[in-house]
């Protein structure tokens, strides 16, 4: 017997209204009538993890709440001082403003417990760093960082299961949308589709490669017009954005030995 997990969907493909465990069983086995004959698009299946890939996935996630909730923590702390009429700014909790905040000793009080939650946070958030930088080994790119390294190879988990770089684009998820017929094409924004994890990771790096890696193939390409301050602000993002997918497509090259760092320009951390 073979399992399949597949993608949510809504199976009410004609907008009838009526959704009933009846309906939906019998669009699925539809589906996967037409799937088993032979249609790979009439299922979108899901690549289910193994044990070891989801526990290191998990390590890498739990690092991304805990940092969410110290923002919220810090947030809830500098909107305490606003109710009260004074300005928080920055890491207000840290060894290095807190001793001199410019708040009375009653709102010092209050802001206590807040502090120490923040910098349990803090440590938890330190401590998980440096865990997943541990697990670096391998030569990266210069300005790519062993922790941005660790969490596109903890999230994909295996660049193998790829058969080519529109599936590679599609799972990253910084692809145009797109409303075409005909001769007219139309593409609008992102579709935001696929690992939201992967693509701000992807984001972030494509800024530093810009500083570090100036021969990049895809910097040549774009590194002028976002460094031009005639550029909008609008589209700037655009080409990030753009950069961010090409390096996702020369990643999964790199990891399956399509290609190698030198072919695209790429200069290795010492």
């Amino acid at each position: 017997m073979t399992n399949y997990v597949i993608r949510l969907r809504n199976w009410d493909d004609q907008p009838q209204r009526v959704k009933t465990d009846r309906t939906d069983a019998r669009a699925m086995l539809n589906a996967l009538d037409r799937f088993m004959a032979g249609n790979p698009h009439a299922l979108a299946l899901v690549r289910v993890p193994t044990e070891a890939q989801e526990r290191q996935r998990s390590e890498s996630r739990l690092r991304q709440s805990l940092r969410r909730d110290l923002k919220m923590i810090g947030q809830r702390g500098r909107g305490l001082g606003l109710q009260s009429g004074y300005r928080l700014t920055g890491k207000w909790y840290g060894k290095r403003n807190w001793p001199v905040l410019p708040v009375p000793a009653w709102l010092i009080e209050l802001l206590t417990p807040l502090r120490s939650a923040a910098l349990a946070l803090h440590e938890q958030v330190r401590v998980q760093t440096a865990r997943i930088e541990a697990a670096s080994t391998q030569p990266i790119p210069k300005g790519l960082g062993a922790l941005t390294e660790q969490i596109l190879a903890r999230e994909v988990g295996d660049w193998t299961h790829f058969q080519n770089r529109r599936q590679v684009g599609s799972y990253l998820g910084p692809c145009p949308s797109e409303h075409s017929s005909g001769q007219r094409q139309q593409r609008g924004s992102v579709t935001k589709c696929g690992n939201p994890r992967l693509r701000w990771a992807l984001c972030e790096a494509a800024w530093r490669r810009l500083k570090y890696q100036p021969q990049y193939r895809l910097c040549q390409k774009w590194r002028g017009q976002i460094l031009d301050p005639k550029t909008l602000g609008g589209r700037k993002k655009q080409l990030i954005v753009a950069l961010a997918r090409g390096f996702g497509v020369d990643g999964w090259r790199l990891c399956t030995g399509q290609t190698t760092p030198e072919k695209l320009g790429l200069v290795l951390a010492d």
